[in-house]
This record gives structure tokens, C-alpha cells and sequence, in this order.
């Protein structure tokens, strides 16, 4: 494939798993790379492909039964490269306590050991090790799943173990589980379920009748360590006297081994990454620009569309993603033909078990309006993932300005973001800087993929009454946009660092 690349490309590369600790196989194409040639898109795959891949390369993955979980919030990292070592990482995406991943492959980045893994949701990172801890299969774990930086989200815990329940009365204020680093474990044979569930669907379907009730439960923290014995009413307490008053409480997310090997069985593989205009500049200058505020478009041919800024015109290389996806991509690009509006493009890419599912390249737009003096954007208008597999007219759209047209269109769904004109001018739609943002982000797309999106999700596949796979796919278009869409920061109290 050939992909148009701009500065802030994104692809998603599809890969088989990979193992044992070694250089990564990216660094060894950087090495390589001659003075950059037009034409040279097809080592900027190469390239983008190595940031996920090592160079040994078994058949099998790294203890392929045994899954781990975050023990700790952090931002997983992405390497970077300089001659064919990685010279230290950069910032990839934002990981909450309780993620469920599989170990793919190890490498060291400085002085830490890094696991190339494979979350719950199919995207690939590199988490630190000591960050990772497993799932054992006697063992229940309750991690929280909402923000702890409020009385309302939090999920508090009675100290002590015994036979009464857990009320609120023997709350205290500091006793809460916490997204950062401080979740309960209790053996599974105390945690009484309805024959049949899975855990892994608490996201997709929260409103489902799931048992609950108070479980001794051990406190540990990141470093996993118990720090103290106490009980957790896993029931919603908000809702007590209703008519679901034994309801699970969704503040609380519940991990099992047997729920989550079912889940990964389902197979989603990508892997998201923003490639930095300095790597595009040596690899593949062509594709370094980005449509800015009061550039034109100008459209060639039905699969070749440049860019007029002032006087001058960029033309950016014929776009082949398969099929009639070229001429999908210039068809959205021909919606938008105003000069006050700024354009960067990220292409992402899927592969499941089911051949239906696989797409090998398809477009992620970000859009910005432009004021009538500015040259920076100044507002997001809409995220817009689009798919070959899909009408062009029925792109997936998180818009955030609508037009009269989009309001009646089921395929968009109004969102609200918050930004800066700093943000928008990288190519990013919102900032994570912790627990707060990712949250508010990752509930807000959750919502909208579960209840006005299905149509998007079931032309992925064609099985729609498999629900773990319809899950998966929903978690991972959550994830997809957080990844493309989201700056990550540290400079936070409230962030995980």
C-alpha cells in the first residue's frame, strides 16, 4: 500500500507477535536509510512497522496463556531511534491501573526493562516492567474505573475482614481504590457471578444484571505489596432503595483470567504511533505538510490532490489504500474546500479473525476551523474516521461544530472537546494528562460507539451476536481516537507521574 503522509503520520501496522529481548527492528531500517528519495514511502512503512517489531522473531509469543495487568497508572512509551540502537522513548498513550495486556517481547530503553504488549483493547506499547504484574487464575482483582479525584467517584473500602457487610458508615475518607496505584484482590472462589459472564463486557454493556455484594479483599499498591486486609461492597451504593439496588457498581472494574483469555482469543492487532517531522523529513519528505489555515486545495485527478499555499502548490503523492479508498479520500477532502479550514491526516490500519474486519489502510481526519485573521486553527470541528469498507458518505464523525446536515446524519456524533490553539496546531484534539482526562475522554466515546454507532461496528464483521468481539472492536475505536486524537502531558498533579 501507499499511503499519503503528513507531519504527525499515523499508521496502525499489523504484525505478528514477537519476543526475547533485542534491538528494534526499526532502528536497524533508520540505519539503512540513504539520503531520502521521492517515493520513498515504502521505508516509512518499513520504519513505522519496526517501532513494533524486534528483531528476533519466534513463532510463538512470550508465555502466550499468562496475561498481566497495569499495577500502576503511566504513559506507555514508543522508541525512538538514532543509528540502530532506540536512544530513549517518547510518550505513547496514557494507562490506567487494570489494563489487561499480553507480553509480546522485552527490550531495555537507558537503564529500564520495557514489554512490548498487546492490551486489552489491541494497540501495542511498550509498558515498563516493574509496571506489569500477572493474572493469576485463583484470583479476583477489583481495580477502580473512574477518576479518585472526587467523594462522588471514588470507591471506598472497609477496613478489616469479617462477615458483616460493608456499609457506608465505616467509610473513611482516604480509604478509596485508585486508578494511580491501589486496587483490592480476593480470592475466586469468594466472588459469586451469574453462570456465564464476563467481565471483560463491563464497558460495552454496563446496564446488564451482574451479582454483587461485600468480599474480603487484600489492598495493594504499584508495587505490589499489600498494604493492609479490609472488605469492598462491590455493589453500587448510589443506588440503593431502587429497583436495582444489587446492580455491580461501575465505579469498579473486575478482572478474572478466564474472562480476559476469551477476550484475546478474539483477535484485534494494531498499533498507532506518531511519527515525528524530523523522521519524515530524512525518510520521506514529500509527505511532510499538513493542509494549515488559508492553504487551498487543488485537485489533480480523482486520487491526487495538492496544496496552494500563496503561490506556490504541493502535490502529494497518488494515494493507493485499496480498492476505491484513493478516491474516497479526495471525495471527503472535496467536502471541505474552504481555505478557513486546517486539515492533518493520520492513517490507521485493523486486522481481526474475522476477514471481514481487515482493513489495510484507511484515513483518521482531524479538523480545524481557522478565524478570519489567523493562520493557526482555532477550534476543532470534528474527528472523522472513515473506512473502505464504509460509503464515503457515511463517515464516522465525532464532530464537535455540526453542520445543519450532520444533525439529521446517525453518523454524527456530537462530542465535546476542549483544547488549545497550541494543541490543534500539532495535529491533537484534547490533552491527557491523567486519570481526569482519560476517563472523561474514554466514557464520552464509549457512550457514543454503544449506543449510535453500531452500524459502524457491525459492518467490521459480520458475526453480530458474538459480543466479545463486538466489545473488543468498540474498546478498540475508543482507544484508536485517544491514541491519535490526545496529547499526552506529565506536568500534572493530576498526572500518573
Amino acid at each position: 500500500m501507499v499511503i499519503a503522509g503528513v507531519t504527525g503520520l499515523q499508521i496502525a501496522a499489523l504484525k505478528p507477535a514477537l519476543s526475547q529481548e533485542s534491538a528494534i527492528e526499526a532502528c536497524k531500517v533508520w540505519q539503512a536509510i540513504g539520503p531520502a528519495q521521492p517515493g520513498s514511502i515504502d521505508k516509512l512503512i518499513a520504519y513505522f512497522k519496526g517501532l513494533f517489531t524486534l528483531k528476533s522473531e519466534p513463532a510463538q509469543p512470550v508465555a502466550t496463556g499468562q496475561l498481566y495487568f497495569t499495577n500502576q497508572s503511566s504513559f506507555s512509551r514508543q522508541p525512538r531511534c538514532l543509528d540502530a540502537q532506540p536512544i530513549g522513548a517518547r510518550l505513547h498513550f496514557y494507562l490506567p491501573a487494570g489494563i489487561v495486556a499480553r507480553k509480546l517481547g522485552e527490550l531495555s530503553f537507558a537503564k529500564d526493562k520495557y514489554w512490548l504488549v498487546e492490551t486489552e483493547y489491541g494497540l501495542r506499547t511498550f509498558v515498563k516492567e516493574s509496571n506489569l504484574s500477572p493474572v493469576e487464575r485463583d484470583k479476583v482483582y477489583f481495580f477502580a474505573d473512574a477518576p479518585a479525584d472526587n467523594a462522588e467517584t471514588q470507591k471506598k473500602f472497609c477496613l478489616e475482614q469479617s462477615a458483616k457487610p460493608c456499609t457506608s458508615a465505616e467509610h473513611r475518607d482516604n480509604k478509596y481504590l485508585s486508578p494511580k496505584s491501589l486496587y483490592a484482590v480476593a480470592l475466586l472462589k469468594d466472588f459469586a457471578v451469574y453462570d456465564g459472564e464476563n467481565f471483560a463486557l463491563q464497558r460495552t454493556n454496563p446496564d446488564a444484571d451482574r451479582k454483587c455484594g461485600t468480599i474480603k479483599v487484600g489492598l495493594y499498591d504499584g508495587s505490589g505489596q499489600r498494604k493492609e486486609l479490609g472488605r469492598l461492597n462491590t455493589c453500587d451504593e448510589s443506588d440503593r432503595g431502587s429497583v436495582k439496588s444489587n446492580r455491580l457498581d461501575r465505579r469498579i472494574k473486575v478482572v478474572r483470567s478466564a474472562d480476559y483469555e476469551a477476550y484475546f482469543a478474539r483477535g484485534i492487532v494494531a498499533s498507532v504511533s506518531r511519527i515525528e517531522s524530523g523522521v519524515l523529513a530524512k525518510i520521506a519528505p514529500e509527505f511532510a505538510y499538513q493542509k494549515l489555515c488559508n492553504d487551498k486545495f487543488e485537485f489533480k485527478s480523482e486520487s491526487e490532490v495538492g496544496i496552494k499555499a500563496g503561490a506556490s502548490i504541493k502535490f502529494m503523492a497518488a494515494i493507493e489504500l485499496g480498492g476505491s479508498a484513493n478516491k474516497k479520500y479526495v471525495w471527503t477532502l472535496q467536502q471541505q474546500l474552504s481555505e478557513k479550514m486546517a486539515l492533518y491526516s493520520h492513517v490507521y490500519a485493523l486486522q481481526t479473525d474475522k476477514a471481514e474486519a481487515r482493513v489495510d489502510s484507511a484515513l483518521i481526519q482531524i479538523r480545524y476551523g481557522c478565524e478570519e485573521d489567523a493562520s493557526v486553527p482555532q477550534r476543532l470541528t470534528e474527528i472523522r474516521i472513515s473506512s473502505p469498507l464504509r460509503d464515503p458518505a457515511a463517515d464516522f464523525i465525532f464532530s464537535n461544530e455540526k453542520t445543519a446536515e450532520d444533525k439529521s446524519a446517525k453518523q454524527g456524533m456530537e462530542v465535546s472537546f476542549t483544547g488549545r490553539g497550541l494543541l490543534f496546531n500539532q495535529g491533537f484534539a484534547f490533552q491527557i494528562v491523567g486519570q481526569k482526562d482519560y476517563f472523561r475522554m474514554r466514557d464520552m466515546l464509549f457512550k457514543i460507539l454503544r449506543t449510535e454507532s453500531a452500524d459502524l461496528i457491525r459492518d467490521l464483521y459480520k458475526d453480530g451476536e458474538d459480543n466479545l468481539y463486538r466489545s473488543r472492536m468498540t474498546s478498540f475505536f475508543a482507544h484508536l481516537v485517544l491514541a491519535a486524537a490526545g496529547k499526552p502531558y506529565l506536568e500534572s498533579d493530576d498526572g500518573p507521574e
